[in-house]
């Protein structure tokens, strides 16, 4: 592997161009691979491994908030990337020796969850089994599509029963973007103001200063909602230098539908995001109103406002 390669290479950049052909509606169908996890499973550094799933979610997360109306379908394949052995035990159709199968024995034909998975070409559909094991509560027994019996790790079986409240819940900050009307934020200790005007993004603060491109003010909304938490909230004793005491960039975003005679504006935040994380180049920390603890995020957020700022022009 080169040295040039990273857990969350590429992935920032391939969830862009996903996106860029979500939105220009070019062809009817977008595929996209990230194999960052696939990669980095292999050379069983439990880190970097972490990181590359971390970096593939967040990716995946922007994928799907852009998606919004076409239909996505997501998988993933049984690689390496777990927090657990997979230990294959038996063949669903192997039997006792009286012509009973695999699947009592291991409690599965009485499966406490049961996942179909249906194809577009109407084959066979899949059936996944699963099961608590009876005395370590550690691990479930689980049917792969290969036909195999596995033990698998309890938090291996629980990420994929994530619903959709509990993926949102390691939001940081979120809005609704079609109603934001106003951006106030602090970048490198100056002040920033950004307000929507009949359709129109234009700088009230600094008054000399006018957009290159309408362009750049969407595009920060799009860093900005959603931000995700990459993995739990860290120790503040294990990470004394956060710098958020005096961070590097905090914004507060205001919505409002004003298609609704009686809806009001919204003011959300403070997102916070200060110094970059020891021995993670694309990764900052930050601290929201949404959830307390102190977190990481990705470093493109900071990327995407530099790249607004470069481009105001002179009014």
């Amino acid at each position: 592997m080169g040295e040039d390669f990273w857990p969350d290479t590429y992935d920032a950049s391939v969830a862009d161009r996903v996106i860029e052909q979500l939105r220009g509606g070019d062809g009817d169908l977008v595929i996209v691979n990230f194999a960052n996890v696939d990669v980095l499973a292999h050379i069983e550094d439990e880190p970097a491994v972490v990181r590359a799933v971390e970096a593939v979610d967040m990716a995946l997360g922007r994928v799907l908030e852009a998606a919004r109306g076409p239909v996505v379908g997501a998988d993933a394949d049984q690689g390496a990337g777990h927090d657990g052995p997979q230990v294959v035990l038996a063949h669903q159709a192997d039997d006792d020796g009286r012509g009973v199968t695999r699947l009592g024995q291991y409690g599965l034909d009485a499966p406490e969850t049961t996942i179909t998975v249906r194809f577009a070409d109407d084959g066979e559909p899949g059936v996944i089994r699963m099961k608590r094991h009876p005395v370590d509560d550690a691990y479930y027994y689980v049917t792969q599509d290969t036909g195999a019996i596995l033990q698998a790790a309890r938090g291996q079986v629980e990420r994929i029963l994530t619903d959709l409240a509990q993926f949102r819940s390691r939001d940081l900050f979120r809005f609704p973007k079609p109603h934001a009307v106003k951006l106030e934020f602090q970048f490198e200790g100056k002040g920033y103001v950004l307000e929507r005007v009949h359709g129109r993004w234009v700088v009230k603060n600094p008054e000399d200063k006018a957009l290159g491109n309408q362009s750049d003010a969407l595009v920060l909304l799009d860093a900005l909602s959603p931000v995700f938490a990459a993995g739990v909230a860290v120790k503040p004793e294990e990470h004394p230098n956060t710098g958020l005491d005096h961070p590097i960039f905090t914004v507060y975003v205001t919505t409002h539908d004003e298609k609704d005679p009686n809806a009001t504006p919204v003011r959300h935040g403070p997102l916070s995001i200060a110094n970059p994380v020891p021995g993670e180049d694309q990764r900052r920390y930050a601290a929201s109103d949404a959830r307390p603890g102190i977190y990481r995020v990705r470093q493109d957020i900071i990327e995407t406002v530099r790249e607004l700022l470069d481009g105001l022009r002179d009014m």
